[in-house]
Order: C-alpha cells, then structure tokens, then sequence
C-alpha cells in the first residue's frame, strides 16, 4: 500500500466538445479509480466517494455541475473456476446526460446502477470484464422526469509500460420505462503516471450523439 498514490486527488484540465472548449476542475476525496496507477491497489478495483466535477462551457459560456459521485464502485475480479468469484459494480449521484442532446447545464440527473459479471486476465497486467447492468435516472431533463432499463457493460484496463495504463469502458442499454433515448457509452484514457503523486491523463468520451475529448493533470495528496 505504501507504494500506491495519496487518497485525494485535485484535477484540472480541459478539452473540446461541439467546436467550443470546456474547462473543468474536480476534486475525489478518496480513493481510486481504473484509471489511476495500479501500483499499491488490489488490480481492478475502484471506489470513489463525494467526488465531483465543475466545467465551464465554452459554448455556454456558463459554469455546471458536470457530476457528483456520492458513491462508486467496481470490483473486476478475474474469474477461476475454483473460486467463482463473480465482478460487480454500484454506484449513484448526479451525472451530466449528455446523450439526450441537450446544453450540459441543462442536462443533470441524478442516476443509480448495480451490475455483475465476470473478467478474464488474458495476460499478465489486462483484465477484460463483461457486466450485465440494471439502471435508472430521474430529473428534469428527462422526458416523464424518469427512466428506468439496463444493458450490457464491458471493458478493458492495462497496464501497458511502467507509468502507463490504458482504460477502455462501454455500454449498450436501452430504457423501456420512461425516457427511452439511448444511453450508449464509450470512454477510453490513457494515463501516464511520471511520479507517484502526479498523472497527466487524455480522454475520449462518447455518448449518443455527443463527442468529446480532453487532457487533464492530477496531484494526489
């Protein structure tokens, strides 16, 4: 444990959405996620608590809440057929719907999800998982001010050199019950970690019909 990175983490960074910058600040007071170093943590596993993100919108023009996590966490454990260890996520708080094609800050809901699955170390230092999930939403933005449905999940986390870790994540799911819009998802960061407490992380983000891109630093303290 004494190897890993410190429990909070400050990020700042920015990207590019629609033709328009966006800059965003956040803030995790514990403890780590897939795409944070391995080194010093049980491989595949993450769990954030009160985390949050503030973004301002270049074509807004505005400050919002791009989410606050209350709690998250996944579990990605790789199967062996002596111990049927199953993976598993949970996690809710309030997230930005980009998908429904709206501004950002006019885009919060607050979401909860609980899925289970299994993972498979192919090689040494990848872990490939595969997650069947139930989810739900609810919040103005939403047509019916609700959803509720669910899908499937999969992904991958490597670690590719020393210092460098490539995350790939997405979903497929459908909501039959109030807001039907598609919540299909793709995120893939590759983080460089130049020093224990320092991570310099780019990211491409889809959902729906929204794209965007950004490159981030973060300190661990």
């Amino acid at each position: 444990p004494e190897e890993g990175h410190r429990r909070r983490r400050l990020q700042l960074g920015g990207g590019a959405r629609r033709g328009a910058g966006f800059a965003e600040l956040s803030w995790r007071p514990g403890y780590h996620d897939l795409s944070d170093e391995s080194r010093g943590f049980v491989p595949g596993s993450a769990i954030e608590v009160a985390s949050w993100r503030l973004r301002w919108d270049g074509g807004e023009k505005r400050i919002s809440v791009r989410d606050f996590r209350a709690l998250e966490i996944v579990s990605v454990s790789p199967f062996d057929p002596w111990i049927l260890k199953p993976s598993w996520t949970v996690g809710t708080g309030l997230d930005t719907a980009f998908e429904l094609g709206k501004e950002p800050s006019e885009s919060l809901v607050y979401e909860g999800h609980r899925g289970t699955g299994l993972a498979v170390e192919p090689v040494e230092g990848v872990l490939a998982f595969a997650l069947v999930q139930a989810e739900g939403a609810a919040g103005a933005a939403l047509r019916e001010g609700w959803r509720a449905g669910g899908g499937l999940r999969g992904g991958l986390a490597a670690d590719l050199a020393p210092s460098w870790r490539l995350i790939a994540d997405a979903s497929l799911a459908g909501h039959p019950w109030g807001d039907a819009t598609p919540n299909h998802r793709l995120r893939v960061a590759l983080n460089w970690t130049p020093a224990r407490d320092l991570s310099v992380r780019g990211e491409l983000m889809i959902r729906g019909p929204h794209r965007e891109a950004g490159l981030y630093g973060a300190i661990y303290y």
